[in-house]
């Protein structure tokens, strides 16, 4: 099937990472403008600004013109100008970046819904909690390639463990563990089983158990894989 040029770009939402907007038009106008770019017409294009103004918590902010806007407020009203036709692919290059935290859960919230509904969702972030958050398929870059492509528990498994940290009075013992190390008072022990190995790491502390002072368990995460991901992938 060959697409027009019009119906490929009702179909596209793009949201570059520079903020780009009609300064002198309302939060409402410049979603109708962009909405009718996309193909929207009459009261398709009235219904799908009205959602979008409420999912992104724009409602008091309507009638303002978007040179009056906050810096986060700008932010929700650009990503919402790509997404106000509800396209089927949707690329977002940095969409949260400086961003406050209630426009974060407004975007985030508005882009699992998109994606449950069916859409592709290309979504650019040095934001990690909010890859954690989508929960989706995660491809990392580094050094201009592909260094993974996976889902993110599949990554955190991959190249991360979970640890009991053990922290002394005084310098820390070393003990008879695979792959522990020694950080000044504190002795780190990877685990796959922390139940367990928790009762086993505390009764090999010996005579060392009186300078004990606490045991946590430090639970492997996105972030551990990433950093491990990228070094690992530096030094080959």
């Amino acid at each position: 099937m060959c697409l027009t040029a019009p119906a490929v770009r009702g179909r596209i939402g793009l949201a570059a990472q520079d903020v780009a907007v009609y300064p002198t038009h309302t939060v409402e106008e410049n979603l109708r403008f962009f909405g009718a770019l996309a193909g929207l017409r009459r009261a398709e294009l009235r219904a799908c600004v009205d959602t979008l103004i409420e999912t992104l918590d724009l409602t008091p902010l309507r009638r303002r013109r978007a040179r009056e806007l906050s810096g986060g407020q700008r932010r929700r009203l650009h990503v919402g100008c790509a997404l106000v036709h509800r396209p089927r692919l949707i690329l977002l290059d940095e969409p949260t970046a400086g961003a406050d935290p209630q426009t974060r859960r407004g975007l985030l919230r508005q882009v699992r819904s998109l994606a449950d509904e069916g859409s592709t969702v290309l979504y650019t972030t040095h934001y990690l909690q909010e890859v954690d958050e989508l929960d989706s398929r995660v491809v990392v870059l580094g050094d201009g390639r592909v260094r993974e492509d996976a889902g993110v528990d599949q990554l955190i498994a991959r190249y991360t463990r979970s640890e009991l940290v053990l922290r002394f009075t005084g310098h820390a013992p070393r003990l008879p563990w695979p792959g522990a190390r020694v950080a000044g008072d504190t002795v780190y022990l990877p685990t796959a089983r922390p139940g367990v190995d928790l009762v086993k790491a505390v009764e090999l502390t010996g005579e060392d158990r009186e300078r004990l002072r606490t045991v946590e368990l430090s639970r492997a995460g996105l972030e551990a894989a990433y950093l491990r991901l990228i070094g690992a992938g530096r030094d080959e």
